[in-house]
């Protein structure tokens, strides 16, 4: 049974004249479930990233406004040092632990920052000190 081309021709008009009537009005429509999704989580995703690397800062200028306070020669490079071996080193060394859980891994993270906490007590009393006249 032939096709009548007119038919078809029209439906083409109607579609184009749709997408016509489309364009000169301002492009508002909602976002469907899927594309919501998506805009929200991206907007957390970058205020999470914000307020972590927020904190990273905070850290990194307290330790060096600590290693100035400090009063000892190349305190900041060895601050800057152990803060970026931590980095490095420290999920490497606490992964064998983490099948147990995070509380093993928050415990040996716990004790180094103890560690490094007594290693420094002698630093923060020499600052603390006037110095003799």
């Amino acid at each position: 049974m032939p096709t009548d081309r007119s038919d078809q021709t029209d439906g083409m008009k109607t579609a184009r004249q749709r997408r016509q009537d489309g364009a000169s009005q301002p492009a508002r429509r909602k976002l469907r479930g899927t594309e919501r999704r998506v805009v929200l989580e991206g907007v957390g995703y970058i205020v999470a990233a914000t307020f972590l690397v927020a904190a990273f800062m905070a850290i990194t200028q307290l330790s060096l406004v600590t290693g100035t306070a400090l009063g000892t020669p190349r305190t900041v490079a060895l601050l800057t040092a152990g803060y970026g071996l931590g980095q490095v080193a420290g999920p490497p060394a606490v992964r064998p632990v983490l099948s147990h859980g995070y509380r093993p891994a928050l415990a040996i993270s716990g004790g180094v920052l103890l560690a490094a906490a007594v290693c420094a007590a002698p630093l923060m009393r020499r600052a603390a000190d006037p110095a003799p006249a």
